[in-house]
């Protein structure tokens, strides 16, 4: 399994990714074309984006009323997820549990976009998920996304893919990106070993509401 996890520190920015989701406005073509894209009623027109904006903006907006709060440099956090199969409703069970227990006083929408994909030397139609979620809570806290907090995303994911008996999974087009290949032995030898920088990218092998 493999979700990405980006931040948007724009809010024009957010506006068209928000658009590009749901395949909406410019991207309506563009992405049409090549995937079936099944938007949040919240973001699924032009009318219905802005109208959400709205409310984003009004949660992520300080309020010196619930105490000491900054403005933020982050606007939003993007998760991507990936299912190794084409299976709407239990995609749509997994979401709601994934969010209610990683991210519940939060403000968020979502698009499923539906792909055919190269997966293991075959062709397969392939559905993968874009969550946006503002950056802070209703009651005002920002989102967590420290290292316990990506591992804990990871235990989550595992569990709840189990418990929904879905298949989580990503295209090996896209996996490949993020394997590490190990040096070999000789170039190894005489060399410090260097710090491992973190990444936002949580996998694991074979083993939400719009």
């Amino acid at each position: 399994m493999c979700v990405k996890v980006s931040f948007s520190k724009c809010k024009d920015n957010f506006h068209a990714h928000l658009q590009y989701i749901a395949a909406v406005g410019e991207y309506k073509s563009k992405i049409s074309a090549t995937e079936k894209v099944t938007p949040a009623k919240s973001i699924s027109s032009p009318k219905k984006i802005r109208e959400y904006l709205e409310l984003f903006q009004q949660v992520l907006a300080p309020n010196r009323a619930r105490g000491n709060e900054k403005k933020s440099a982050r606007v939003a956090c993007k998760l991507m997820i990936s299912f190794a199969d084409n299976n709407p409703k239990a995609e749509l069970r997994f979401y709601k549990k994934f969010m209610n227990e990683n991210f519940p006083n939060h403000l968020y929408t979502a698009s499923r976009h539906l792909v055919l994909r190269d997966y293991h030397g075959e062709k397969k139609w392939m559905a993968h998920w874009h969550v946006a979620i503002c950056v802070r809570s209703f009651s005002g806290s920002m989102i967590d996304m420290s290292p316990k907090k990506t591992r804990s995303l990871k235990s989550s994911f595992l569990r709840i893919g189990a418990e929904e008996k879905i298949s989580l999974g990503w295209s090996s087009e896209n996996l490949s990106k993020y394997k590490v290949k190990p040096k070999p032995v000789d170039a190894q030898k005489g060399r410090k070993r260097r710090r491992r920088t973190r990444t936002n990218v949580v996998t694991a092998s074979n083993n939400k509401s719009l």
